[in-house]
């Protein structure tokens, strides 16, 4: 696995072969606030080039297997802060790390519910002269 973090690599092996090369590219990422989706990239095969030295290029190959001349931005964050998509030599291996960014969202997930039914519970010990039960049935 590689991460796009550090293209240095992959410009050197585009420069050395001087053709495209194609690889796997995947990922699964939230912002932070809110919860919304940043990126998911589905496992997807691409090819990866550096026309004339400039900045990589993903194009995806569409289902009948013809390159798309869309690019997949692979790049997130600001010019301070920015980090790459995951990149593979195989299906398989993008597939696993697809799969393993899902897993650890859900994690996530769980353990942000654990949190907020902690701070549920302390809240529901504070009335005063009643109980959740009592406010349930009051109030609804």
């Amino acid at each position: 696995m590689r991460c796009l973090g550090d293209t240095k690599i992959l410009k050197e092996l585009i420069q050395l072969n001087s053709n495209p090369i194609d690889m796997w590219v995947c990922d699964y990422e939230l912002k932070q606030s809110g919860n919304q989706k940043l990126r998911d990239i589905t496992p997807t095969k691409v090819q990866v080039s550096c026309p004339y030295g400039s900045g990589l290029e993903f194009h995806p190959y569409t289902k009948t297997g013809k390159l798309s001349k869309n690019k997949i931005d692979v790049w997130s964050g600001n010019s301070y802060d920015y980090y790459g998509a995951h990149i593979f030599n195989t299906e398989e291996e993008a597939i696993e790390q697809y799969n393993n960014c899902i897993w650890e969202q859900i994690k996530s997930y769980e353990n942000e519910i654990s949190e907020l039914q902690e701070r549920k519970l302390k809240l529901e010990d504070k009335f005063i002269n009643t109980d959740i039960v009592m406010e349930t049935l009051v109030r609804n």
